[in-house]
């Protein structure tokens, strides 16, 4: 019922739905579970792709709780890097972070958005960068301390 309600017409009813799957989530692993549910997986890739940008935005947080398996979410948050609306990249690059060392793939681009203009943005890719903590990725945000004159940036020095 609640993947059906994925597809409703209504924007806030279809955000209900991926919030609803994100607590879910949050409550299993809560609970121990280090799994994931295909189908789960599946209709949340799908719901990444939406045409509304908050059911975007949830699909993105469910994925970072969700984390299992990188090899398929992490390639999908890389893509949604350059959504449109700046929040649905945001969250992309909050998931990212949670899903932490398993989403080294996407160093190089999180490094993109670290050197781009929006200052919440570079904020969360800082964040990220530290939390998948590759050689490559903690050079990155030395580099962007240094270059950025950023107070935001400073706490990770």
């Amino acid at each position: 019922m609640l993947i059906q309600v994925l597809s409703d017409v209504d924007p806030i009813i279809r955000d209900c739905a991926v919030g609803a799957l994100v607590n879910f989530w949050r409550t299993i692993i809560a609970l121990g579970y280090t799994g994931s549910d295909e189908q789960t997986v599946e209709v949340l890739l799908q719901a990444l792709n939406h045409d509304d940008p908050w059911v975007r935005r949830s699909a993105a947080i469910a994925l970072g709780v969700i984390k299992q398996p990188a090899d398929v979410i992490v390639p999908a948050l890389v893509g949604k890097l350059d959504d449109e609306a700046w929040e649905g990249r945001k969250y992309s690059i909050g998931s990212l972070g949670r899903i932490g060392p398993p989403a080294k793939d996407a160093v190089p681009a999180l490094i993109k958005v670290l050197e781009g203009p929006n200052r919440h943005l570079r904020f969360s890719a800082t964040w990220a960068l530290v939390q998948i903590g590759t050689p490559e990725a903690l050079a990155a945000v030395q580099a962007a301390i240094e270059a950025f004159d950023d107070p935001w940036l400073e706490e990770f020095r």
